[in-house]
Formats: structure tokens, C-alpha cells, sequence
């Protein structure tokens, strides 16, 4: 059967119902942004914390400087990381980058708000957010020599590693 014995109203169906096919499919088709954040206005100084000589909190990373005066003094913060995806996101890593040479006498880590760990792998829910709780700490295990070497304005930055679950 040849194009000219089908009709063209038939054409014209066809061609219809094709193009409403094409439209609900275009339209079916979701898109997936990632959208994992600190949420700036979610930050609060743990009560017996020293406070920073500044601290800047962007999307994506948190930069910090801390003076530390005596050993086992300690910077510590929670804020929320927000996932305003609309898929889970897992945690790669959470890293305290020392941008300092000498920051070797600083112990750091990440937890969640209710003391448990991070780790890689962790889930975060599509539109949902988990309270960190950053902790840096000057060392209080260290020798006179590493006290004389140490220095006490240390920089650091916390950059959020979330990928597609």
C-alpha cells in the first residue's frame, strides 16, 4: 500500500497521535540537578568554643581562621548541609583541609549532630538536610619543641564531596 491509497486525513492522524506520543514522552522525562549546600544561616558556636578570627561559609565550602592560644583548645561548630535535590545524594567524603604547612598539631573531625560519624557512603534524602558538627582542636599531646614550632592562626576549609546516590 502506497502513501497515496492511505489518505491523507489518515496521514494526518497518524501524524497527530505520533506527535502527542512525542510530547508525553519529552514531558515524562525527568531531570536531575544536584543541589547539596551548607545552609549559612543554620552555623552556631558550640557554647565553650573559642571563637574564629572569621569564618566564611559559601555554597559549596567553608573556609575558617582560628587562633589557638594554649593546647587543647577547641574551634567547634554545627551547620546544616542541605540537599535541595530532587534525588538521594550519598557522602564521598568529608575532608578539614589544613591550609597550613605546620597545622600537624591540629587534631579535626566531622560528625553528625547526634555524635555519630561520618562516612563515605552516607545517604542524604532528596529535599532533606543533616546538622554537622565540626570540631578543630590545638593538640594537647605535643613537646615544648612542637609548641615553640607551632603556629596559632590556622586556616582551614571544609568542601562538601556529595555525589548521585
Amino acid at each position: 500500500m502506497t502513501l497515496r491509497g492511505i489518505g491523507m486525513k489518515k496521514i494526518f492522524s497518524i501524524i497527530v497521535v505520533l506527535l502527542i506520543i512525542l510530547v508525553i514522552m519529552i514531558l515524562s522525562i525527568k531531570t536531575y540537578e544536584l543541589n547539596v549546600y551548607y545552609d549559612d544561616s543554620s552555623y552556631k558556636i558550640n557554647e565553650h568554643s573559642i571563637k574564629p578570627n572569621s569564618i566564611k561559609i559559601y555554597k559549596d565550602n567553608i573556609y575558617f581562621d582560628v587562633d589557638f592560644k594554649i593546647p587543647g583548645e577547641y574551634y567547634e561548630f554545627n551547620v546544616n548541609i542541605v540537599n535541595d535535590s530532587n534525588m538521594d545524594v550519598k557522602l564521598e567524603d568529608v575532608v578539614i583541609v589544613k591550609l597550613d604547612k605546620e597545622s600537624n598539631l591540629i587534631k579535626s573531625y566531622v560528625t553528625y549532630f547526634n555524635g555519630k560519624p561520618t562516612k563515605k557512603g552516607d545517604i542524604l534524602k532528596a529535599n532533606d538536610s543533616i546538622k554537622y558538627v565540626i570540631h578543630v582542636e590545638y593538640n594537647s599531646d605535643i613537646s615544648i619543641e612542637d609548641l615553640n614550632r607551632m603556629p596559632t592562626d590556622i586556616n582551614l576549609s571544609i568542601p562538601i564531596n556529595y555525589i548521585q546516590a
